[in-house]
């Protein structure tokens, strides 16, 4: 059985679903010419981290201002004279009618309600798109103000959470420009076609019900959709929810009961279960639900050391358990103290399935490696001893000044984790180095996928590179030498952001504090990528200047910028 999203996960594959469809449209374009200097490259093109490219070609721009993001295309005479202004429409939006079906025909829907819908953007391959906003609707219309952006879900969440959520998708997408208005109404379904599934939460017929505050929704079999809202179990166990009626037509569902955290005393544990292949038998199903016993939690101590036997302190660490494929609870974390040791909760070992992973990770700036110990854990706790974190990778690296000839020293060197290696953890901290006189870094990290983001002192842009660093087998772990990296040579650009200032602004006037972000956008490595070249933000007269990339021999460098050196 796969692992089962949340909303928010369920939305987001729902966008990189769309988005992939969309992708498998595109004209093949070819590989850029590889390269670890810019030296390598033709004239007027710099090395870029998916190969050779003309760092003015292929931009865009994405301008966020008052949490709306809007995405524009750069055209190469806009840049010729180191300015780009742009003016920015009115956000995007999705606007209709929001309705509940009777059996005299639908009528406009008078609760509160969240709207929420994702996608991905329009121009920036690989950026994704989420809005989640509450309102009103007025005579039961709403609108909801998005970021440009191709759209492929649209749900909607009634303040009464016995009425089960409305999804709406577009397998081709709404495609939502700046300043574009979508219509699409939305409907609840009628009270009388709702599915009501009722029943009883127990940890077993002979134990009776869990003892703690419980919730139970309705998920769409092997996607995990939500077809209801959260419902609140009593204390003799017995819910009733709502599903939508979707539910009876799919005849079989998956519940999962969930305690409600907030209610949870400090200290205390209890585990969600997911209940799959339930009948559904419209328009009422009764069910009996049993979680089965599952401990009361208890504390495991323990003392956290690098392979050469020294303390770790600031390590984070907790407990939690994976059943049915899924983690059904994870513990709060705490810290060892500085001589590494640690008290945590956990679950007891109740049955062979039971078995809790005990996580230790080692703080940023740490050789000690992210560690994980399955063990059994006895019903009073007790203490794990010793556990011994693996050393990280070391990883080291010479930046060089952008004619590729001489070293960069000074260069800040920050390792980003962007995503993890089948079968283990994802990184979470990010890593730091500095390059010394002879442009020399190092860090130390856990295996994964990182972007290096080169910070000059210097009048240079920021240069990124996305970099695998795969576990090895060697005990120590050899050091990775990475290519060489070059920077590269920057030219100021200078603007003026306008716009609405507020939705009830009738002149577009300059935008103080909007975020202006220029990206390259090409194909590397099959797929369509965007690498951000620069950031910043206007200021109170919604004026902005960064640094972009320029090749040294291109026309339009102008005076030499700084080179590092």
């Amino acid at each position: 059985m796969s692992r089962r999203p949340s909303i928010a996960t369920w939305l987001m594959l729902s966008a990189a679903a769309g988005a992939v469809g969309a992708a498998c449209a595109d004209i093949w374009v070819p590989q850029p010419k590889f390269c670890t200097t810019n030296a390598e490259c033709d004239q007027g093109q710099i090395c870029f981290p998916d190969g050779c490219g003309d760092p003015g070609r292929d931009l865009k721009a994405q301008i966020t201002f008052a949490s709306q993001s809007q995405e524009f295309e750069i055209t190469d005479p806009e840049l010729q004279d180191a300015a780009y202004d742009q003016e920015m429409s009115r956000p995007p939006l999705f606007t209709g009618l929001v309705r509940q079906d009777t059996p005299t025909g639908p009528v406009p829907f008078t609760n509160s309600v969240t709207l929420k819908a994702s996608g991905s953007a329009l121009l920036l391959a690989g950026v994704s798109r989420r809005v989640e906003l509450g309102m009103q609707p007025l005579g039961g219309q709403y609108a909801l103000p998005v970021h440009t952006g191709k759209y492929f879900t649209l749900a909607a969440f009634s303040s009464d959470t016995a009425i089960p959520p409305v999804w709406l998708d577009n397998s081709s997408g709404w495609e939502l420009k700046p300043g574009t208005i979508i219509h699409q109404d939305i409907a609840f379904p009628a009270p009388s076609a709702l599915v009501r599934i009722s029943g009883s939460l127990l940890l077993s017929t002979v134990l009776g019900p869990v003892n703690a505050q419980m919730n139970v929704q309705v998920l769409e079999q092997n996607t995990g959709r939500p077809l209801s809202q959260p419902a609140a179990v009593d204390a003799a166990g017995n819910f009733s929810v709502l599903a939508a009626p979707n539910a009876a037509m799919a005849q079989y569902v998956e519940i999962l009961a969930s305690p409600r955290e907030t209610a949870l005393a400090p200290g205390t544990i209890v585990p969600s279960h997911l209940f799959s292949n339930v009948p559904v038998n419209a328009p009422l199903t009764t069910l009996v639900l049993e979680v089965g016993e599952f401990g009361t939690a208890v504390d495991l101590t323990g003392k956290v050391l690098d392979m050469d036997g020294q303390p770790v302190p600031g390590a984070t660490v907790y407990t939690e358990r994976t059943t049915q494929d899924r983690n059904d609870y994870k513990s709060p974390s705490v810290q060892t103290d500085a001589n590494g040791n640690f008290t945590v909760r956990s679950l007891p070992t109740l049955t062979l399935e039971d078995a809790v992973s005990l996580w230790a990770i080692p703080p940023s700036g740490s050789h000690a490696g992210t560690l994980q110990v399955v063990t059994s854990v006895p019903v009073t706790g007790g203490s794990v001893g010793q556990l011994h974190c693996p050393r990280r990778l070391e990883v080291r690296g010479q930046v060089l000044r952008p004619d590729g000839s001489a070293p960069a020293p000074g260069v800040s060197v920050v390792a980003e984790p962007v995503g993890g290696i089948a079968g283990l953890k994802p990184p979470t901290f990010s890593q730091e180095g500095t390059t010394t006189l002879m442009g020399w870094y190092s860090f130390w990290v856990d295996p994964g996928e990182y972007r290096l983001d080169f910070h000059s002192s210097d009048l240079l842009p920021r240069v990124s590179q996305r970099v695998l660093i795969a576990p090895q087998t060697a005990d120590p772990p050899l050091p990775v030498q990475l290519q060489p990296f070059t920077l590269w040579n920057g030219r100021k650009l200078d603007g003026l952001i306008t716009g609405f200032a507020n939705s009830g602004a009738t002149v577009r006037t300059p935008l103080p504090g909007a975020t202006v972000e220029l990206f390259r956008v090409t194909f590397d490595n099959g797929k369509d990528v965007s690498y951000s070249l620069a950031k910043t933000n206007t200021d109170p007269n919604g004026k902005y200047s960064l640094v972009l990339p320029t090749a040294p021999s291109s026309p339009d460098a102008g005076t030499p910028e700084p080179d590092a050196g």
